[in-house]
């Protein structure tokens, strides 16, 4: 864009609360439009757009250190480049586009960057509407056939099945994180679909609810998913949950295993836990298993914890990291 087109001013907008007592300013730089683009900017615009491969469309402190500042795009530009959208893609070579907006308003303008040759897309907005994240994941599935990666966060209890469902047709996916309020079996049933998923990455803010009836009948059919899950990833929820996911999933060809549960184990789920990755998982290929909490439990004792560390090891695990 020609300089006497854009602007970018620095706003103070109060303080940013650091913890322990500590808060310091918080500076934003928003860029912003000075004038109408006419013709000529466009072309310019456009030539220097079809270079661009990976682009970042949010709000970010840089590294939080004193003085940094946070980085916003007013609005105003985005309507305008809604409105007097010069072709049909803004960028027809785009691979990677993160959108991290907490500005307001902001999510149905997420389809001005979104391109063909798209393969990594993460969002996170904080003011979809019923039915937005649905609207949108369904365009996905005609503009963007070639995604491999998708970062969504904050699904809505009411869509998420709708969504879930939405995202099983992407046949070529490999890494999915996901981050949900609430989740439930039959979610993790829909994502088993996904035959070239390799990495799952979840962020459960509750345990994993459900009828065990149904994660009973789920293990005793004779249809598998998750062909080619190698890596697991959770955060929050409970062991609990994590042993339905694994019942439902029967990841054979699980590789590592990466959880971060919000309660404290107690041994005896531990056991529970540990048996049914040894009834799901193959043992010959399962290499690395991480369960990661701030506390141990005061019911828990090391020689417990060592008794079921050896036998997973023994059977399945060549690195094994309880902490």
């Amino acid at each position: 864009m020609p300089s006497d087109a854009w602007k970018e001013d620095v706003e103070d907008q109060g303080t940013v609360n650091l913890g322990i007592g500590q808060t310091r300013k918080k500076l934003v730089s928003v860029f912003s439009f000075t004038r109408p683009l006419d013709p000529s900017d466009w072309s310019r615009f456009m030539t220097y757009a079809s270079r661009v491969r990976k682009l970042k469309v949010y709000i970010e402190a840089d590294g939080g250190v004193p003085g940094s500042v946070w980085h916003e795009i007013h609005l105003d530009v985005l309507r305008a480049l809604s409105i007097h959208q010069p072709a049909k893609m803004l960028f027809p070579k785009l691979q990677s586009l993160c959108w991290s907006s907490r500005i307001r308003h902001t999510f149905p303008y997420i389809h001005l960057p979104i391109s063909a040759t798209l393969k990594r897309l993460s969002w996170t907005s904080m003011d979809l509407l019923p039915d937005d994240d649905v609207i949108f994941v369904r365009s996905l599935t005609q503009t963007c056939p070639r995604l491999t990666t998708i970062q969504m966060s904050e699904l809505d209890s009411e869509t998420r099945p709708t969504v879930l469902s939405l995202l099983s047709e992407f046949l070529g996916l490999q890494v999915l994180e996901l981050s949900m309020n609430s989740s439930t079996p039959f979610d993790i049933k829909l994502l088993s679909k996904l035959p070239s998923l390799r990495q799952l990455a979840l962020n459960l803010s509750e345990s994993l609810l459900g009828d065990e009836n149904y994660v009973d009948r789920i293990r005793e059919s004779k249809e598998r998913g998750f062909r080619a899950l190698e890596t697991v990833i959770v955060f929050g929820g409970d062991i609990g949950s994590y042993a339905t996911i694994f019942r439902i999933a029967q990841p054979r060809l699980l590789k590592r295993i990466d959880l971060y549960p919000s309660s404290i184990p107690r041994p005896p789920e531990l056991r529970t836990f540990f048996q049914v990755l040894l009834e799901c998982c193959s043992p010959n290929i399962l290499t690395i298993l991480k369960i990661q909490c701030y506390r141990v439990h005061p019911d828990s004792t090391f020689g417990e914890l060592d008794t079921m560390t050896l036998a997973l090891s023994r059977n399945s695990s060549s690195a094994l990291d309880l902490t």
